[in-house]
């Protein structure tokens, strides 16, 4: 006895029978259509016909950012137990930018008098993205009371920085400063 042949029909290239049943080549040439007519009403004008530009990338990555500080030369920022004071002297460059940027600062105590025999390190942090830089700055004394030099501070990428400044005093304490900046690139 011979089978019965069944006959089976070719989808084409342009046909699928998937949930949506069969789809022709004139269907996805209208849905094309559609979407093309659809995505350019999007000029990116506003309400008054004016064009506007959108930025992508990391120009103006700090726009709204309202977290941590504004830098200015000689602003303070008082230790986590508030018995200290750090004055940011100078930064390089200023304000501090992505890439490696240079500190000059001075921790006081609550007269005012600079300390002396402190260990000091400084960490950079990006708290919105889990990391730190690529490599710790260099922290050494300049020679007058209280005052350091932190250089090789690497903000690898545009975005908000906390930067934590942690002096281990000859008294056995340890204070910490938290500066907080976003910073361009």
């Amino acid at each position: 006895m011979i089978p019965p042949v069944r006959v089976v029909r070719y989808a084409g290239p342009m046909e699928h029978a998937g949930m949506f049943g069969s789809v022709s080549r004139r269907g996805v040439m209208v849905l094309v259509a559609a979407l093309m007519a659809f995505g350019s009403g999007c000029d990116g004008g506003d309400e008054d016909g004016a064009t506007t530009t959108t930025t992508h990338g990391h120009e103006g990555v700090c726009e709204g950012e309202t977290r941590g500080d504004h830098y200015s030369a000689g602003m303070e920022v008082p230790s986590t137990s508030g018995a200290h004071t750090l004055r940011l002297q100078q930064a390089s460059p200023a304000p501090p930018v992505k890439g490696e940027n240079t500190w000059t600062f001075v921790i006081t105590d609550d007269t005012g008098a600079g300390v002396t025999g402190a260990t000091v390190t400084v960490t950079p942090r990006m708290p919105d993205h889990g990391h730190g830089s690529p490599q710790p700055p260099t922290v050494s004394e300049t020679g007058e009371a209280g005052e350091f030099q932190a250089s090789a501070i690497d903000f690898s990428m545009a975005g908000y920085w906390e930067v934590t400044i942690a002096a281990a005093l000859a008294t056995g304490e340890t204070e910490s400063f938290v500066l907080g900046f976003c910073v361009e690139g």
